[in-house]
């Protein structure tokens, strides 16, 4: 019974490895173009209101401090709702994983 479990759990690991590792190049070839393209976008907008407050202009200061403000918050929101999805996707993937293992080991 004990080595029936092991090697259930075994299978069950590979099976998952197997289903992340696909979805998740598939995902990356799909959508690098975008992320790398958000990022860099970001970057080049946060740093326009600190290299204008070089020439003396405080507003614009206030202002990439007030942007930098709005993106954290939805920085976070974003690092919640990653968390959540993540967790019911890799439940969902391992319970998918376990029953094929059961099924083969059957």
């Amino acid at each position: 019974m004990i080595n029936k479990q092991s090697r259930i759990k075994s299978l069950a690991w590979k099976y998952f490895r197997q289903q992340k590792w696909k979805e998740i190049s598939d995902f990356w070839e799909e959508y690098w173009g975008e992320i790398c393209g958000m990022m860099v976008f970001s970057g080049v907008f946060l740093q326009m209101g600190w290299i204008q407050n070089e020439a003396g202009k405080p507003s614009l200061l206030f202002i990439a401090i007030i942007g930098i403000c709005f993106i954290g918050l939805w920085i976070i929101i974003g690092i919640i709702a990653l968390i959540k999805r993540t967790y019911e996707w890799l439940h969902g993937n391992w319970i998918k994983a376990y029953a094929k293992a059961r099924k083969e080991i059957k």
